[in-house]
């Protein structure tokens, strides 16, 4: 009788432990894809955050240099210009 119990009592510990694992495994694994999904959700915000800054350095980059010519343009019609001479009194 004594080893009935035994063999009983040890099946239920075994079976509990079991059901623990398997409900603990099932955890980690749907903790495990929630992260993955926030993560990949994650990934695609940053990217495009990051192609969007990336476009408007593109777009300041072609301004500041048509800005450049412009002024460089300027500069140059300036020095080409001739000065008028001033006659005598004050400058």
């Amino acid at each position: 009788m004594l080893g009935l119990i035994t063999t009983r009592h040890h099946r239920a510990v075994v079976a509990d432990l079991e059901e623990r694992l398997t409900k603990a495994y099932t955890s980690a694994e749907l903790d495990r894809r929630r992260h993955d999904r926030q993560r990949n959700k994650d990934r695609k915000h940053y990217r495009g955050r990051l192609d969007s800054l990336i476009k408007g350095v593109v777009r300041t980059r072609k301004e500041l240099a048509a800005a450049n010519g412009t002024v460089r343009r300027l500069a140059e019609q300036l020095v080409d210009e001739p000065r008028p001479v001033r006659v005598g009194g004050r400058a």
